[in-house]
């Protein structure tokens, strides 16, 4: 299914579980998929003009409710920040032209 979306945010539209993310993730997308007795968890974003970034897919670990985990918001954030700057390295120079 995390496939199936990722091609559908690819082609500008969104699959009927995705969930745009709130608070500090705000503005990313989350997809989530069950496989092998798991649940998981695929974010990525659309926010960089015709390119599709996925920051992180990790299992879901329920230890607190459905919070996302401190250490996994840093790791999307900081992850974010870098697929700003290759967009910006590599598609942005490409739009200006």
């Amino acid at each position: 299914m995390v496939g199936y979306a990722l091609w559908l945010a690819q082609s500008g539209a969104y699959h009927p579980v995705a969930k745009r993310l709130v608070g500090p993730l705000r503005g990313l997308v989350e997809i989530v998929a069950d496989a092998d007795r798991r649940t998981y968890r695929a974010v990525y974003t659309v926010q960089l003009a015709g390119v599709v970034y996925v920051l992180h897919v990790f299992p879901k670990k329920a230890t607190h409710g459905i919070a996302t985990p401190k250490h996994e918001i840093g790791l999307m954030q900081r992850r974010l920040q870098r697929a700003r700057a290759h967009y910006a390295a590599h598609y942005a120079a490409e739009e200006s032209a």
